[in-house]
């Protein structure tokens, strides 16, 4: 195998990070974003949804497909005076860990394609976002990493960018959807009139494999990856077989981010063992070592080289190694691409 073609097939397993599956629980996610977007904000206060979740459950990959359907077009529609607009019924920002000033300044340059002057009062930023969300119809604001707004040296933080965002809906009669991991909670909380609109929680919550409909759609996702890493290696390595596809649950903790990092490194192993002449896809050797690659902890027992992965779960006696029979259908699945959406 030559160089080049050893950088192609590792190019072809690192995109694996664009493959985009739909399970049940992502399904019945996006419906309520669905239902949030559509709501009617002119006859009553913007409502609000809280999207938590752990690092690496999804919750981004799950952001970029919806918005994905509503792209931002340029100049799309006419606002009141007749001057061009574009049309952007959804928007997206992610929350800064610094100030408020820094959020609205973010906003402000997000909605109106303009970087906002250092001297700017933020009180005028924040009526010219509410101006300009008007005049490109958007209905809805997602914010990602919203737990990046909570402050644990000041508990004024959250309430000060919870009042903002509470204000800024009023004026600009969108909802808003707030993402993150469980710290969000608290920019909700912190502010009863936020709180009070609250029309749907949802978590993205690791797989169990405890739960039968869980551990199928486990299954599933590995089947999708597997046959997804088929293609540079020449064969599918057995992702959601017996043991193989316990070890890999354990290594992960059923988070998807994990998953797809993990199947990623051993991925480019077996690419390269496969250039040093080896006919073998992804081994157990090859997972063993993407492990060690990408543990945060290295005291923690490695899950491909222990004889008793169940050893190192909580509830082993809830567990059972999947079978031939037991391997679940095919899932929908889907790329992401970026050039698809707007992403601010």
């Amino acid at each position: 195998m030559t160089q080049n073609r050893e950088l192609e097939l590792i190019a072809q397993v690192e995109a694996l990070r664009s493959v985009y599956v739909e399970h049940e629980r992502i399904t019945a996610i996006k419906d309520d974003i669905r239902r949030l977007l559509a709501r009617d904000n002119k006859a009553s206060e913007g409502g609000c949804m809280l999207l938590t979740g752990p690092s690496g459950s999804g919750k981004t990959k799950l952001i970029e497909d919806f918005i994905s359907d509503y792209p931002r077009i340029r100049h799309g529609r006419a606002d009141a005076d007749g001057n061009l607009a574009d049309d952007a019924p959804v928007i997206c920002a992610t929350v800064p860990d610094t100030s408020l000033k820094t959020l609205t300044e973010r906003l402000f340059h997000i909605f109106s394609g303009i970087p906002a002057k250092s001297r700017s009062r933020r009180f005028d930023l924040q009526e010219a976002i509410a101006y300009h969300a008007k005049e490109m119809n958007t209905r809805l604001l997602i914010l990602e990493e919203a737990h990046q707004a909570i402050d644990r040296k000041r508990d004024t933080v959250a309430h000060d960018v919870a009042v903002f965002l509470k204000d800024l809906s009023n004026k600009a009669q969108f909802s808003l959807l707030i993402v993150g991991t469980g710290k969000a909670k608290r920019l909700i909380a912190a502010n009863d009139e936020l709180e009070r609109r609250v029309v749907c929680v949802s978590e993205l919550s690791p797989f169990r494999w405890d739960e039968r409909d869980d551990r199928e759609t486990f299954l599933g996702l590995l089947d999708v990856f597997d046959d997804w890493l088929a293609k540079p290696l020449g064969r599918n390595s057995g992702l959601c077989e017996g043991e193989t596809a316990l070890r890999i649950y354990v290594a992960t903790g059923g988070l998807l981010g994990r998953l797809a990092r993990l199947l990623e490194n051993a991925g480019i192993l077996a690419v390269r063992e496969q250039a040093k002449g080896s006919k073998d896809a992804i081994t157990l050797e090859c997972l063993a070592r993407a492990f060690e690659k990408t543990a945060l902890h290295k005291t923690q027992a490695n899950p491909f080289l222990v004889p008793d992965p169940l050893g190192l779960m909580t509830r082993p006696d809830e567990l059972t190694v999947p079978t031939e029979e037991s391997r679940p259908r095919k899932r929908r699945t889907r790329r992401a691409n970026a050039d698809d959406h707007f992403r601010p």
